[in-house]
């Protein structure tokens, strides 16, 4: 069917609805919410009826909506609407419709402004509801279109010729390939022919110098002679004498030194020396020679630590050696006199040359702290490792720092809050706060011993340092006072809050106020003792 006998067909479809519903005192009877209600009142039927032909219209038979008898006119009514349903017109006009719009051949030989011209023609048949299609959309498609047809050569072309084309270009690849491949045994091949020139070119100067050749033999051959008729022992005897005059008590005494500053000189060890080709070798045994058991069998870890320390520091000493020393971790199995002994001699080591520690205790990074307060050149820093994997530096950790450089960085984080709080966002602004109320708590403590009693007493010591004791004087009750206020103030995050009535963090300002107040008090506490020197 085509598109006049389609739109032929749509008009009687459109007279019939027109003709048979024309006088209804309802709209849109024969529309598709009309056929939908007349569908089902199809299948009711079936239902109420128990069978027959539908519509049931005799005047013993009811509505199926009001229940109420049919009347004549009801009748009549209902006898067209069926016939008006089941014509096959309109079915008919539907799969034309269909037809005419999924033909792809048809459409693929149809130009652009004629694909335009259908489409508004077989619009009123479809549920289309978009804007009316504008031709000039397509005017530049329709130009190359219309291009490409008054192409003679297109016209002319032959398809047939790419098969030659194709054929051409697998021949040159085929090509390409074998050159490549020749290039690669020929580069192979050069290889070995450079080996063989060098070797050529080696023989050449070996025959023009035969005086030169002759002279290396006779060298060699004297030389062969007076290494087996000369006995070496003489002279490994005589390098271990000078070792034991020059090197070996040296190293020895020093070794013993460092014992005895590292608290281990009751330790039953001692050097022996073994020479060996004109070579002294030193190592640390048992002093006691009827042990037969091994040194590692008889001293702790932390004693044996203590030991190699030792002697590489002896090492150290009578070396001419001007590298930096680096230790990992020297006090790992010691207990805390030994710490202090280490701390002591590392320190003093850095006199002499660099020296770089890494330890994760902080009771040996406060104590080098506190020896080395005095050096120019010392730096402290801490590490941290990150999530992503990787290490971080930043100052000593807040536990050990001393008092105003701490203060002076939990500023800094009040600040972050603070503006955290500028950009609305509280729940950032109350952790930074209250991970900063803990850290001040701590301070406080730490400041105790380290600040107000000047170190006398310290739990990472057991020493007393009697020669702070005269600091002591200095302290007043307001120093008291100031530390029970600040203590009070910091220690309740510490502790479990109860949650029908928990206590609220310090304000912003209060904290600000509080932590200018203890930088003022640390710059007069530090003036007051320098005045008792």
């Amino acid at each position: 069917m085509d598109i006049d006998n389609l739109v032929a067909s749509k008009r009687s479809v459109e007279q019939l609805a027109n003709k048979d519903f024309s006088n209804q005192k309802l709209k849109d009877v024969g529309g598709q919410s009309w056929r939908l209600m007349w569908e089902a009142a199809r299948k009711y039927a079936e239902k109420a009826y128990e069978g027959g032909a539908f519509p049931v219209s005799s005047r013993f038979n009811r509505c199926l909506l009001c229940q109420q008898p049919l009347s004549d006119e009801a009748q009549s009514r209902l006898i067209s609407f069926e016939e008006f349903v089941s014509s096959e017109l309109e079915s008919k006009v539907d799969e034309s419709t269909q037809k005419l719009l999924f033909d792809s051949k048809e459409l693929k030989q149809l130009r652009f402004d004629d694909l335009v011209t259908l489409f508004e023609q077989v619009k009123p048949f479809l549920n289309y509801t978009g804007p009316t299609v504008n031709l000039d959309i397509f005017e530049p498609y329709s130009n190359i279109q219309h291009s490409i047809e008054n192409l003679e050569c297109w016209k002319k072309f032959d398809v047939t010729e790419l098969t030659s084309v194709e054929q051409a270009i697998r021949q040159a690849g085929n090509t390409i390939f074998l050159n490549i491949k020749s290039l690669k045994e020929t580069r192979e091949n050069m290889n070995a022919v450079q080996i063989k020139l060098r070797n050529l070119e080696a023989k050449k100067w070996v025959v023009e110098h035969p005086e030169y050749i002759q002279s290396i033999i006779s060298e060699l051959s004297i030389n062969s002679t007076i290494r087996t008729a000369t006995n070496t022992k003489v002279f490994s005897d005589l390098q271990h004498s000078l070792s034991d005059i020059l090197l070996t008590k040296r190293y020895i005494q020093t070794f013993n030194d460092y014992l005895h500053e590292l608290g281990a000189e009751n330790l039953s060890v001692a050097i022996k020396t073994r020479g060996s080709k004109g070579r002294t070798k030193f190592r640390v045994v048992l002093n006691d020679t009827s042990q037969s058991a091994k040194i590692n069998q008889i001293l702790s870890d932390g004693q044996q630590a203590i030991v190699a320390l030792a002697a590489f520091l002896a090492e150290l000493e009578i070396s001419d050696w001007n590298y930096p020393a680096i230790f990992d971790d020297p006090v790992t199995s010691l207990d805390q006199e030994f710490e202090l002994k280490v701390a002591h001699v590392l320190t003093e080591l850095s006199r002499k040359r660099q020296v770089i520690i890494f330890t994760h205790r902080l009771s040996l990074a406060y104590e080098l702290q506190m020896k080395a307060k005095d050096m120019t050149g010392f730096e402290i820093t801490g590490m941290r490792q990150e999530p992503v994997g990787y290490c971080s530096t930043e100052s000593l950790p807040y536990q050990a720092q001393r008092m105003d450089k701490a203060v002076r960085k939990y500023l800094q984080e009040l600040k972050t809050a603070k503006k955290r709080m500028s950009e609305n966002k509280p729940e950032e602004h109350d952790a930074i706060v209250e991970g900063l109320v803990k850290k001040i708590r701590t301070l406080v403590e730490n400041s105790v011993e380290t600040t107000l009693l000047n170190g006398v007493v310290r739990r990472f010591n057991r020493e007393v340092q009697t020669k702070k004791l005269r600091y002591i004087a200095v302290i007043s009750d307001d120093d008291i006072t100031l530390f029970k206020k600040w203590m009070t103030t910091y220690s309740f995050q510490d502790h479990s809050q109860p949650s029908e009535a928990p206590v609220n963090l310090p304000s912003d300002e209060v904290i600000n106020d509080d932590l200018s107040e203890m930088l003022d008090w640390y710059d007069n506490f530090t003036k007051r003792q320098k005045s008792v020197d």
